[in-house]
């Protein structure tokens, strides 16, 4: 999958924000080669996800779109497939799964 949305944003915002890869490295607690790569081509690492979050003020969601978008398809299959398995057992537990998983499947295709 493409990270150019990431990359781009690392970039823009750093770079409005005035800092250099390297200070803005220092202030996410990264390497400056982490954020390199991840202003190239690279994936970022979970800890760069969320501290870009935490300093950009952006959600994941809207941070990058690409990704969360196909990791909740993704989610979604599983959920639905889930469910299905469910079906036809009846007892407390299975009830109290299938409610969570409808709900789960609900947001999801709300989004």
């Amino acid at each position: 999958m493409p990270h150019s949305r990431l990359n781009n944003y690392l970039q823009t915002e750093r770079l409005r924000s005035g800092f250099s890869q390297r200070e803005l490295a220092e202030l996410l607690g990264v390497s400056k080669s982490a954020l390199t790569k991840a202003e190239g081509t690279g994936p970022p690492s979970r800890k760069l996800l969320v501290m870009t979050e935490m300093v950009f003020g952006s959600s994941q969601r809207e941070l990058y779109p690409d990704l969360y978008a196909q990791l909740e398809r993704r989610l979604l299959v599983r959920a639905l497939t889930m469910d299905d398995r469910l079906i036809g057992t009846d007892n407390p537990v299975a009830r109290r799964k299938r409610a969570f998983l409808g709900e789960l499947i609900k947001r999801a295709n709300a989004n």
